[in-house]
């Protein structure tokens, strides 16, 4: 996650964007989750009032269910990790082992989120950062999970 909210943060800013992240890491070091805020404009402070989150990338349904209520009621959109068949929803653990790594779901579910219309940041800019910011030797496996995810959401359309 904490590669993804750079990968995200430094496409915004080369776009021009002002970006201010922050990342809550709790007891990730010990399998509990990490949770980033990032947000795009002129804004004092990372933190994310409940119901102001336009985009959610979640890894799992338990950290949906965790962190819901920071999305707007209205048109906030969370994008999530499981095997379930549901809108907004793709196995992005699956895929990112047909890839060759379970580490790069982060970048599966990027591909996804990227690929529906609303999403802020294009798909090119995503991709060309991606390969910028990739060590070498990771580089093919990052560059085709965001691809997976990319194609897993055309699939579904």
């Amino acid at each position: 996650m904490l590669f993804l909210t750079c990968l995200i943060g430094e496409v915004a800013a080369a776009a021009g964007c002002s970006v201010i992240s922050s990342e809550t890491h709790g007891m990730a070091m010990r399998g509990g989750s990490v949770i980033s805020c990032i947000r795009i404009g002129p804004y004092a402070s990372p933190h994310i009032p409940a119901g102001r989150a336009d985009f959610m990338l979640a890894l799992s349904e338990d950290e949906m269910q965790l962190n819901r209520h920071l999305l707007n009621r209205e048109s906030g959109r969370a994008f999530v990790n499981t095997a379930r068949k549901k809108r907004h929803c793709v196995d992005a653990s699956k895929l990112a082992l047909a890839c060759g790594s379970a580490l790069a779901a982060n970048l599966v579910m990027l591909g996804f989120a990227a690929a529906h219309g609303s999403f802020p940041l294009g798909c090119d800019a995503i991709s060309r950062m991606l390969a910028h910011l990739s060590p070498e030797r990771h580089r093919p496996i990052n560059l085709r999970a965001f691809a997976a995810g990319y194609e897993a959401c055309t699939d579904q359309r």
